[in-house]
């Protein structure tokens, strides 16, 4: 590739919500560690924004630069989407354990 070439390239914009995509994939990631349904709404989020970058890629493919930025965005909400998800369900696992537990040892004093 000639540095006239490159030029050109840099000179093209970026994708729309490339960049926002992986910023609330990662997002996405933290918040589904921490707390799970934030992450799994921003996962949500994050893949559609994905999304619509691709789309734009598709329909223009020589408009854009940074298809790599949404690729790794939707990588990332991805994961955050299935780690909210996972740990939701583990939460609401062990509510229900502990509350059945506190049913049961509140019958065994009778």
């Amino acid at each position: 590739m000639s540095d006239r070439d490159f030029s050109q390239v840099k000179r093209l914009p970026v994708l729309p919500k490339s960049v926002a995509s992986l910023v609330v994939g990662v997002l996405s990631c933290e918040m589904g560690w921490a707390y799970g349904i934030p992450g799994i709404i921003l996962g949500a989020i994050g893949l559609s924004m994905a999304n619509q970058a691709q789309r734009a890629a598709a329909t223009y493919p020589n408009a854009y630069r940074g298809y790599k930025l949404a690729e790794s965005g939707c990588i990332w909400s991805m994961v955050g989407l299935v780690q909210g998800i996972i740990l939701t369900v583990a939460y609401v696992v062990f509510f229900i354990f502990i509350a059945a537990y506190a049913v049961a040892d509140s019958y065994s004093y009778r």
